[in-house]
């Protein structure tokens, strides 16, 4: 019923974006509201470029984030979907996969 919803909310409203959450509820906000803008915005405010962005994520609403960012690191427990977005996969949530993927870029 969700991937329905998902769907048709995609099809009728093209402004918006829906993501869907864990396969139980959907995200629905303005098209222009995304991980991948929030990233933008900081890299003019720090001076940055995309290249030397690291994004991790687990979830439909990081995919954008991880095709944007230099370097977008799924974390192990996230969907097959999210994971063939990323550069690369890390350990999972209950692994310490954040920390073990931050030690092997910033060692």
């Amino acid at each position: 019923m969700i991937k329905q919803l998902e769907i048709e909310l995609k099809g009728n409203f093209p402004h918006l974006s829906v993501y869907k959450l864990k396969g139980t509820y959907l995200e629905i906000m303005s098209g222009n509201a995304s991980k991948s803008n929030a990233i933008k915005k900081l890299e003019k405010q720090f001076n940055i470029t995309r290249q030397e962005v690291i994004a991790l994520g687990d979830n439909f609403n990081d995919i954008d984030m991880l095709k944007y960012a230099g370097v977008g690191i799924a974390m192990g427990n996230a969907s097959d979907e999210v994971k063939s977005a990323a550069d690369e996969i890390t350990l999972s949530n209950e692994e310490d996969g954040l920390k073990h993927a931050l030690n092997k870029h910033f060692e």
